[in-house]
């Protein structure tokens, strides 16, 4: 399947399954507005995607197989229950936006000596 662009914003969903990460040419993932607790363990599998949108959940974690999707530059997470980031985070070197502010049940979220507020 050659799907570029996935929208599931406003669907209520409360988990994803984890077939999602066999979408190859993927590169943009819009989950904005769900009810989800946790993505994909397996999404660092999704080699192209270039911008995810987890916006307004109810994640209290990423998967550390984030830090595997190379081409990532747009990351938004904000408003969720994120209590942590992954280290692998770091290796996102295309990352240009990461918004995570209103994601937090503390004030600030650390990772490898990186605050973020």
């Amino acid at each position: 399947m050659n799907l570029k662009t996935l929208d599931l914003s406003f669907n209520e969903l409360r988990r994803l399954p984890g077939s999602i990460c066999n979408l190859q040419q993927l590169e943009t993932l819009n989950l904005y507005v769900n009810k989800l607790e946790e993505l994909p363990g397996l999404i660092g599998q999704l080699g192209k995607l270039k911008e995810l949108n987890a916006s307004y959940n109810q994640l209290t974690s990423l998967p550390d197989s984030m830090g595997e999707l190379q081409q990532l530059d747009s990351l938004y997470a904000r408003a969720n229950n994120l209590t942590s980031i992954p280290v692998s985070l770091k290796n996102l070197s295309n990352l240009k936006k990461l918004v995570l502010d209103k994601s937090s049940k503390r004030e600030r979220l650390y990772s490898n000596g990186i605050i973020y507020y």
